[in-house]
């Protein structure tokens, strides 16, 4: 298995990106996450301009030369309210990570993390972050077993209607 950065590889990246979506979608009891017609072509659009607007990178795992994994961060811009509210340390933040159901639990995505952490901390980064799903546990015992612990929990209620 190799980490090499994204280079022109779209259509495995879509395809690693609607695995996730399909899943997310699966996991979610409140059924509010989709997987629109164009999901990831739009994702995948959005992505690139997130990276490309905030100093982010994509790595890709491959196996054989296939595409089984990828990881995209980006460093976080500052704004007002952490220049009033803390020493604004850069962040380094996961967009997505995402390693194929066949693949999984062979060490690919910790291989993707230690890249991209390298990434961010040659840039200045002094934390990273990562915005996990709370039904998608798997994903949560990946992440503390590599070190990560929670530090903002966002808390969610139903109000309205289905």
């Amino acid at each position: 298995m190799r980490i090499v950065r994204y280079t022109n590889e779209r259509n495995a990246v879509i395809a690693l990106l609607e695995e996730l979506q399909e899943h997310l979608v699966s996991v979610d009891v409140e059924k509010v996450q989709i997987l629109a017609d164009q999901y990831g072509e739009e994702y995948f659009c959005y992505l690139q301009q997130l990276l490309a607007d905030n100093s982010g990178v994509m790595y890709l795992a491959l196996a054989d030369d296939s595409v089984v994994g990828m990881i995209a961060g980006y460093i976080e811009p500052k704004d007002d309210e952490d220049r009033i509210t803390n020493r604004c340390p850069n962040r380094g933040v996961i967009a997505d990570l995402v390693v194929s159901s066949s693949v999984r639990s062979q060490g690919i995505g910790k291989a993707l993390m230690i890249k991209i952490e390298a990434y961010f901390m040659e840039n200045g980064c002094e934390f990273v972050a990562v915005n996990v799903f709370a039904p998608n546990r798997g994903a949560h015992r990946f992440y503390e077993s590599i070190g990560y612990a929670p530090r903002n929990i966002e808390l969610y209620k139903r109000i309205g209607a289905d």
